[in-house]
């Protein structure tokens, strides 16, 4: 998630809100931008212990309860891909 200086930012988790055939479809989808090390250097290792990466090119949209004080999502629930949306132009709603 891009900060407010527009630098990359590692936002959270998302644990919730996918079936088991979108996360079949989301897996083939981020299969395809797979890298060997984060786009970021500000993720817990609590966080990067099991994560694979990708690259930023897709945008996808969570609803969320909130943020911690860290600037990490809180609760967040998947909503799907935006393909109307470029990576460039995500910032967090107010």
């Amino acid at each position: 998630m891009p900060s407010d200086d527009g630098e990359l930012r590692y936002a959270g988790r998302v644990g919730t809100g996918f079936t088991d055939s979108q996360l079949t479809e989301i897996e083939k989808t981020l299969r395809r931008i797979e890298r060997k090390t984060p786009p970021i250097d500000d993720v817990p290792k609590e966080d990067s212990s099991d994560a694979w990466w990708v690259s930023p090119k897709l945008v996808g949209e969570v609803a969320l309860a909130g943020r911690t004080r860290h600037g990490r999502v809180r609760q967040a629930s998947w909503r799907g891909f935006r393909q109307d949306k470029d990576v460039a132009n995500v910032r967090w709603e107010v």
